[in-house]
């Protein structure tokens, strides 16, 4: 088998099947007989995709119905041949964009969103991250050597559009909504940051330090475009603190 499918089918056990598809996609030839058999599969995984984002299958029938597809691509690629791949094009290859390597720190405040962070991750085409409740290395304690993006998972702060409207906050809310500004003050110094969660009115006085994204889709999205800009900002030698200047 060619090294190419080998290495697709490898990945099919950590359930990595946008990242395969991606890969598949690039590599499959126009020709090749099992075209129609592959836009099949694309479509079968983006529609239970989009059910999982929109909260309207149960988790286990979620898993199940990804193990089953999982079968279902396994037996794709064991009937693939290298006739059906393109010949080899290494400015093509879908595993070479510098982007991917990026390394991204996620902080997530309870044991329940760092089990949904590190699902949604391993779904993602980064090679090079990490799911964390807590950070030390703010203060000298590497947690991750050299993270180029810290995401801060907020979604449990709720919507905080100003700090008038903090104040009509419960006074235990309003605390953790102060000591995570406080943190975030902190770690937009180490890293470039992602917010993600509601509105929250720091982020908008703070555009140059901080990005934000509000939903699973929109995480996707704004991860890439900022690791897009950190792999061409340090590629032409730029550093974190000039880019905030």
């Amino acid at each position: 088998m060619h090294p190419f499918l080998t290495r697709q089918k490898s990945r099919i056990a950590d359930q990595a099947f946008k990242e395969i598809l991606e890969a598949l996609e690039g590599k499959l030839a126009v020709s090749s007989d099992s075209r129609d058999q592959f836009i099949q599969l694309k479509g079968q995984h983006t529609a239970l995709l989009r059910q999982y984002l929109s909260n309207t299958m149960d988790w286990e029938v979620y898993q199940r119905q990804l193990n089953q597809f999982g079968s279902r691509l396994m037996e794709f690629i064991n009937h693939l041949s290298e006739s059906d791949l393109k010949k080899e094009n290494p400015v093509v290859d879908p595993d070479g964009d510098a982007w991917r390597q990026v390394n991204i720190l996620a902080l997530a405040p309870e044991t329940e969103e760092v089990a949904e962070m590190n699902y949604l991750f391993k779904r993602f085409p980064f090679q090079n991250w990490e799911v964390v409740t807590e950070i030390t290395w703010a203060e000298g304690e590497a947690k991750m050597d050299h993270p180029h993006i810290l995401v801060v998972d907020n979604r449990d702060l709720g919507s905080c559009a100003s700090e008038r409207d903090l104040e009509g906050k419960p006074e235990d809310l309003q605390t953790r909504i102060r000591q995570r500004i406080e943190q975030m003050e902190k770690l937009s110094e180490q890293a470039f940051l992602l917010h993600f969660g509601g509105h929250l009115y720091w982020v908008g006085q703070n555009r140059d330090r901080v990005y934000a994204a509000n939903s699973k889709f929109s995480l996707y999205g704004r991860l890439k475009e900022m690791a897009e800009f950190v792999s061409a900002f340090q590629a032409l030698g730029g550093k974190k603190e000039e880019a905030s200047r």
